[in-house]
């Protein structure tokens, strides 16, 4: 690899195989050790790169590049049983394998399975005219995809429709689930207050575990400012912050807010 890459994410698979996802120069060929060379996918800026490696010695062993003319960006990927599934965003127009998707938004969230020879199926997006959709993390359990984040504004999972808080001024925390062989999403719940997502996890009980910061913005025309005092809602959990403090959360697997913890 050579610049303007950059690596997001690991996950280790049972059988001891690493495989990371981040992006590329889409103008340039991108290099993995000496013996695998990919291309990018033209346009002017990056396109999402997936690799796989041996955890014993650290060999490139595969190397899979896809995008389109825009800036297209891989943020997760996640072990799902026999292949991987990952998040990131694009602009435009993308390819993903066979699938093409155009972005409704300036950038949209894309979830993709990945297969172990690197191949990307059952693409779906997310985003809104109007709107941003951040995504930061995914996790798999059970058939079922979850991906936290953030939103500004208006954004669609598909039918679900959802607007961050203060009339979609803030950027609001979010955990979203897709499932099936329609690739459709089945729910997006936020909660209420100016978030950052830093972290999600699943633990064996099917408990979702999502970490941030939240406070309060008081918003002035196009501008904001922190307030002193200030909170965050988890579905009917309140809790008060002191400008940005550091949130704990947990959710079940229908999107229900079961707790809410704060650092402050």
């Amino acid at each position: 690899m050579q610049d303007n890459d950059a690596c997001e994410d690991i996950i280790v698979s049972p059988n001891n195989e690493v495989y990371i996802i981040g992006e590329t120069n889409a103008t340039d060929s991108s290099y993995f050790g000496s013996q695998i060379t990919r291309s990018g996918k033209g346009g002017t800026s990056t396109d999402v790169m997936v690799a796989k490696l041996n955890s014993a010695n650290g060999n490139w062993l595969d190397a899979n590049i896809e995008g389109g003319a825009g800036q297209d960006l891989g943020y997760s990927i996640y072990w799902r049983g026999g292949g991987l599934v990952a998040v990131g965003i694009f602009s435009g127009t993308v390819t993903f394998g066979s699938q093409q998707m155009q972005a409704i938004g300036t950038f949209d969230l894309w979830m993709a399975d990945i297969t172990t020879s690197l191949g990307f199926v059952n693409a779906s997006q997310a985003g809104g005219t109007g709107g941003i959709v951040q995504p930061i993390a995914v996790v798999h359990q059970n058939g079922v995809d979850y991906v936290t984040g953030t939103v500004r504004g208006t954004v669609n999972f598909d039918t679900n429709q959802v607007m961050s808080s203060s009339n979609g001024q803030d950027t609001t925390a979010f955990v979203a689930s897709r499932s099936g062989a329609t690739n459709q999403w089945d729910w997006i719940t936020t909660s209420s207050g100016y978030n950052s997502v830093r972290g999600l996890d699943i633990n064996p009980s099917g408990v979702l575990l999502v970490t941030g910061t939240f406070g309060t913005v008081s918003w002035t025309g196009t501008g904001g400012s922190a307030a002193a005092s200030g909170s965050g809602t988890f579905g009917t959990i309140t809790l008060p912050a002191t400008y940005f403090d550091p949130f704990y959360a947990t959710m079940d697997t229908s999107g229900n807010w079961i707790s809410a913890d704060s650092g402050s």
